[in-house]
């Protein structure tokens, strides 16, 4: 049921279908993950999965015959194709042992350049930073093929970002921002100008502009401040800005409509976004049905959706504010399903919190367990949910975290012990108890 993508020649000519991802396996279980056209248009890359994995492969086909070429990259993850001249840059592992290619641990996350018509032995490393093993380096580049940016993630929300000026051989990758807990994503380069789409210093985003002879942060200047609205979109057509702001979550559809409501627009997106939810849900497993590969899945949230101190007044007759620690810990306490497309022991869990969610997926999937691991799922028969403000006890009560009269006092001692071991204490950490043994 993958979507078929056409082509015409204009405007009102007769469609023709382009390529079908459907029929790139007879059973179904190869997905397309993505596309993207050489600048000239003379070449279509094309990324593609098999049976749900992360392993990606990129092939090549002549855009105006549609004839499969003989370039095809493996190993590739988390990337596209950027296209610059006859070649593109694409991001890969070294080949996994054999036998152990969805086991193994990836790291050291490349960055190569492909020129077509080469086997992919032959493609020229553009990046490597042995420093950082578990970090994700990807590349683009822009339209008129200027400039090379790379992108730095995998320890923070965000992303750090450089850039290589295409115009000057043997230009070196310089530092544009390097702080990984904001995003920072080029859209348009006009001249020596970069377009930045980022939420530095800007939650709801703002446009800022970089110059590629002083491309370093602190030199950037502000074309568009943030505004009240979210700024979910921008881009350059025609030499014009287009940009695309969220009101109310007004971006999407919403099927369920409350007639009539004190609570108006926010219940209903409420609603609306539960919807969606379950219905991604639904899609996400019905496509892992149909593959060969045994695949689990967990499908949780760590809170509900942010609801304005406003809006909860509103639902609980001006209560909120006076709220207990126990109750507001209520407004955390969301669902969460592991589900498999092989047979596992259906259990239900009445209450449970984050910090045990991996060892009971862990157990549910019936692989090997760590020290630590075995012994939250010991902790959890006592205590089976734990917060930052307080627990509740199998006696189904709740407990402040420093209460010494608590049953459980002993029991959360020697859980904050052992978490204090593994987060902070690296002199002292028992690495063979938190880690799986070979």
């Amino acid at each position: 049921n993958q979507s078929v993508l056409y082509v015409q020649d204009s405007l009102d000519g007769e469609p023709r279908v382009f390529l079908d991802p459907n029929k790139l396996s007879d059973d179904g279980t190869v997905a397309l993950s993505g596309i993207s056209f050489s600048n000239n248009g003379k070449y279509t890359a094309y990324t593609i999965s098999r049976s749900g994995s992360d392993w990606r492969e990129i092939y090549v086909m002549d855009t105006e015959t549609g004839k499969l070429l003989d370039d095809h990259i493996e190993w590739a993850k988390f990337t596209g194709a950027a296209w610059q001249g006859d070649g593109f840059y694409y991001s890969a592992y070294d080949a996994p042992v054999k036998g152990k290619e969805f086991s193994n641990v990836n790291e050291n996350h490349k960055i190569y350049y492909h020129k077509m018509g080469t086997p992919q032995s032959q493609d020229q490393l553009v990046y490597q930073n042995p420093a950082h093993p578990k970090r994700f380096y990807t590349a683009s580049v822009n339209e008129d093929e200027t400039v090379l940016f790379l992108y730095e993630s995998g320890d923070g929300r965000g992303n750090a970002l450089y850039m290589k000026d295409l115009r000057k051989p043997n230009a070196p990758f310089v530092t544009m921002a390097t702080d990984m807990d904001y995003n920072y994503a080029p859209m348009e380069v006009i001249g020596d100008k970069i377009y930045m789409f980022t939420n530095y210093d800007a939650p709801k985003y703002r446009l800022m502009i970089a110059d590629i002879n002083k491309p370093a942060l602190k030199d950037w200047t502000e074309l568009v401040p943030e505004s009240e609205n979210v700024l979910s979109n921008a881009g350059v057509i025609g030499g014009k800005l287009f940009l695309t702001y969220d009101k109310d979550a007004a971006n999407f559809k919403q099927p369920i409509k409350i007639e009539s409501s004190k609570y108006d627009a926010e219940a209903n997106r409420y609603l609306n976004l539960i919807k969606y939810s379950d219905d991604s849900l639904k899609q996400l497993t019905s496509y892992f049905e149909k593959c060969k590969e045994p695949t689990i899945i967990l499908f949780l949230g760590d809170h509900q959706p942010r609801l304005t101190d406003e809006f909860m007044n509103k639902i609980t007759n001006g209560q909120y504010q006076t709220w207990s620690s126990e109750q507001m810990m209520k407004r955390y306490q969301v669902p969460f399903v592991i589900w498999a497309n092989y047979d596992i022991k259906e259990q239900h869990i009445e209450k449970t919190s984050m910090n045990y969610i991996q060892s009971i997926l862990t157990k549910t999937a019936g692989v090997k367990m760590t020290g630590y691991q075995r012994f939250l799922n010991e902790v959890r028969k006592e205590v089976p949910t734990i917060t930052s403000q307080g627990y509740w006890g199998k006696n189904g009560k709740f407990y402040q975290i420093n209460d010494k009269g608590s049953p459980y006092y002993g029991i959360i001692q020697k859980y904050r012990m052992i978490q204090y071991n593994m987060m902070f204490d690296k002199k002292n950490r028992r690495d063979s108890f938190f880690e799986v043994s070979k």
